[in-house]
């Protein structure tokens, strides 16, 4: 058949074209395929080796450890060095702490990666081009190389994060960089689940939505300061610039690339069509990367705008009757949750019957959010700080709100993929009868900044109303962790095991815009109680520190005292006799009387005194520290606190009090 006979019929020629794109792409999908020989790292998975590299990705630092994206350059198996590429995912203890471009030698064993029932960690990783791990290495840093724009796009959000996280409590201090950058979903701690129930996970993403109010912001107020190029050129810059400082996720991409094209059509002078340039970003990543194709974030940027795209005129015409802030929101979460259903499914095996109704009261409010919070970045005080706090507090007051009604989320089981094929085929024939019909324009889009303001000052002024939580006593803000406050006055005693715990503990008691911490007691020197402290030194303004002044037993407590000294904070050691006050309270040390080679036998005992009531906090004390405690001291007590069990020697001669587990939440009234 001659090709000019084909290709003037428009239906052989749309055949045509998909068959040589098919053909194409199984060419360059299967010259990208992973071949890994003796210069891969992946290819000693299973050998204990000796690897030398540099960090490429900025560090996710959580309560239990850390983790490292390795770009591994030598490793030296049996005897020999053999130059390598590819990465390798690295887990460290919490006191193990690297930054961006350190050039680490670790030695460990090289392992493939595990996925756990819930979670196909292996499968994440290959998406990421990670096919090792190594967990818990020997090691240290040699030295650090630069990253160029990475590294600089690294320090710019590690700027963000510290600046945010120590003007605002926990958990608003999270989600706002969350909401600004991206995040983890593990970062959020109990958040997070919240936010899948009620289908607002997605703000911890990088979204078109974010990067469209990034750009559309930025190149509106260029046009009226300048001329179409200097517009174009630096419109794109600040477009890539916030991608890279976001993280430089897949979503951030397919966004990004789309917006792209709308500036240079801008600049041209011809009109844009959202599903071409959709299209024309899917393919060109999948061209570079075609392994973003089983990507589940690439699905979901695709699917979500995709729909988003073809059932505008079907939506817009639903919600026209509706105030346009509102509609938008409405109708864009309403298309992207249609889009995403299936792929939500099999992802999370749950769907948010709620999250239409969630979407549709924080979405319009997401704009001012992001735009006041880059202004709190540049001036963490004053009125952009409050508004910031009370916009955030406002949507997890919201989220934790709409996850308390009934059938907020509803858990299914895998769909068969004869359902999901079927779903897809019936939700292209509504878009096509839609695109068809025409049955109404897009509307432009206004109030969201009037309704934004609005919101704002309501919450505002919700938030700075709220009476503070300080009253007379003593509450376990986490496990581990007691906040002792009385009339205005506050002290924190230990840390507990969770940092993020902890930070959300005082968030809720240490009411906004308070950021103050009388004094910090600090009576168990292991590192997982001062790795908690060390984080509230950071966050808190804190008068004076209680410290048990053990020569350095680990790497986490070195790092405690030094954020002291930064802080210039000079620790009080914890002995015998010394008494600190809160209010009308007295808090004197009973223990330790000594510095012992193990940290377990050094953990501080306190004797909490106000009028007649007298509380032994014991901590994490040794049978050893109890037994010695009644014959170094004569004390009493009507309430023991402890986690451990109490030596029945010492509470005889206590005389009997009533022993009480510090659990998370308990609260003890004082006089």
């Amino acid at each position: 058949v001659p090709l000019p006979w084909v290709w003037r019929r428009p239906t052989l020629r749309l055949g045509l074209l998909m068959a040589c794109a098919l053909a194409l792409g199984t060419g360059r999908a299967e010259s990208a395929r992973l071949h890994i020989g003796p210069h891969h790292v992946s290819y000693y998975n299973g050998r204990a080796v000796t690897l030398t590299g540099y960090v490429n990705a900025e560090p996710d630092v959580r309560d239990r450890g850390n983790n490292y994206v390795l770009q591994a350059q030598r490793i030296q198996v049996g005897g020999r060095v053999l130059l390598v590429a590819g990465q390798v995912e690295v887990h460290t203890a919490p006191g193990q702490l690297f930054d961006t471009g350190d050039v680490l030698q670790l030695t460990g064993l090289l392992a493939i990666p595990t996925s756990s029932p819930s979670i196909p960690y292996r499968q994440i990783l290959a998406n990421r081009g990670i096919y090792s791990e190594m967990s818990f290495p020997r090691g240290y840093a040699t030295g650090h190389v630069s990253l160029g724009l990475v590294g600089l796009a690294v320090t710019i959000r590690q700027h963000i994060e510290t600046t945010l996280g120590n003007a605002l409590p926990e958990p608003e201090g999270t989600f706002l960089i969350a909401i600004l950058i991206g995040a983890r979903s593990a970062q959020l701690g109990t958040l997070a689940p919240v936010l899948v129930a009620t289908g607002l996970i997605h703000l911890i993403a990088i979204s078109g939505l974010k990067i469209a109010i990034v750009a559309g912001t930025v190149n509106t107020f260029l046009r009226r300061i300048t001329s179409r190029v200097p517009t174009l050129l630096l419109s794109c810059c600040a477009l890539g610039s916030y991608w890279l400082v976001s993280g430089a996720t897949v979503a951030g991409l397919r966004a990004s690339i789309m917006w792209f094209l709308v500036f240079i059509a801008a600049y041209l002078g011809r009109p844009t069509f959202a599903l071409v340039s959709l299209g024309a970003a899917a393919s060109g990543m999948l061209a570079i990367e075609p392994s973003l194709l089983w990507d589940t974030g690439f699905e979901f940027t695709t699917l979500g705008t995709a729909a988003i795209v073809v059932l505008a005129p079907i939506s817009d015409r639903l919600t026209r009757r509706l105030p346009s802030a509102v509609a938008a929101s409405l109708a864009t979460t309403t298309a992207a949750q249609i889009g995403v259903l299936p792929l939500q499914v099999v992802s999370f095996h749950l769907i948010s019957p709620v999250s239409l109704l969630a979407n549709t009261m924080v979405l319009p409010v997401i704009p001012l959010t992001m735009v006041v919070g880059f202004i709190t970045v540049l001036y963490p005080h004053g009125p952009a700080l409050a508004v910031s706090f009370a916009l955030v507090r406002l949507i997890i007051l919201v989220a934790h709100w709409v996850s308390h009604l009934p059938f907020s989320s509803v858990a299914l089981t895998q769909l068969p993929v004869s359902v999901t094929v079927s779903y897809y085929a019936g939700l292209l024939l509504i878009a096509v009868l839609a695109a068809r019909l025409a049955l109404a324009e897009r509307r432009p889009i206004h109030g969201e900044w009037v309704l934004g303001l609005a919101v704002a000052g309501v919450s505002l002024g919700t938030a700075l109303s709220v009476p503070s939580a300080h009253g007379n006593q003593l509450r376990f803000v986490s496990p581990g962790a007691a906040l002792l406050t009385d009339r205005g006055s506050s002290i924190l005693i230990d840390g507990g095991k969770s940092p993020s715990a902890l930070l959300n503990g005082l968030g809720a008691q240490i009411v906004f815009p308070q950021r103050r911490i009388d004094a910090v007691i600090s009576t168990d020197p292991r590192a997982a109680n001062v790795s908690a402290l060390t984080q509230v030194v950071q966050h808190y303004d804190v008068g004076a520190v209680l410290d048990t002044g053990v020569e350095y037993p680990s790497q986490t407590y070195g790092r405690w005292r030094a954020e002291l000294d930064s802080k210039g904070i000079r620790p009080i050691a914890l002995r015998p006799g010394v008494t600190v006050t809160a209010g009308r309270v007295t808090i004197q040390a009973l223990s330790p009387d000594a510095v012992y080679s193990d940290p377990r036998d050094t953990i501080g005992m306190l004797l909490i005194k106000d009028g007649r009531l007298r509380i032994l906090y014991m901590g994490g004390a040794s049978q050893k520290e109890q037994l010695e405690l009644p014959f170094r001291l004569p004390v009493s007590a009507n309430l023991v606190v402890s986690p451990v069990p109490v030596n029945p020697t010492l509470r005889t001669a206590l005389g009997n009090p009533t022993v009480i587990h510090p659990s998370a939440g308990r609260v003890i009234a004082l006089p």
